[in-house]
C-alpha cells in the first residue's frame, strides 16, 4: 500500500464515521485537513524508512563485526605481552 492509498484508506474509513457532509467539496477539504494533520502528527515521531532502517542495521552489523576482530587482536596482543613479561628474567 502506497502513502498516498494509505491515507486515503483512513480519511475514508473517518469519513464514513463522521455525519455525512453536505457538500463533496467539504468532505474533500475534510480529507485533506485530516492527512495534513496526520502528516504533521507523524514528523514529529521522527520515522524513518524501512529502507534507511535496513542501512542502519548493516552500517550497526558491521560495526559489531569490526569490534569484535578488534577485541580478538587486543586480546591476542594481551597474551603475546604477558608471555613475554613471564619469560623474562626478573631484573
Amino acid at each position: 500500500m502506497t502513502d498516498s492509498s494509505i491515507w486515503q484508506a483512513i480519511s475514508q474509513k473517518l469519513a464514513s464515521f463522521s455525519s455525512s457532509p453536505s457538500e463533496p467539496e467539504a468532505e474533500s477539504d475534510w480529507q485533506k485537513n485530516l492527512k495534513a494533520l496526520f502528516a504533521s502528527t507523524l514528523t514529529k515521531f521522527n520515522l524513518v524508512s524501512r529502507e534507511e532502517y535496513e542501512v542502519q542495521v548493516a552500517l550497526l552489523k558491521n560495526a559489531r563485526q569490526q569490534l569484535n576482530e578488534l577485541e580478538q587482536v587486543i586480546k591476542q596482543l594481551s597474551d603475546q605481552l604477558e608471555r613475554s613479561a613471564s619469560q623474562r628474567p626478573d631484573a
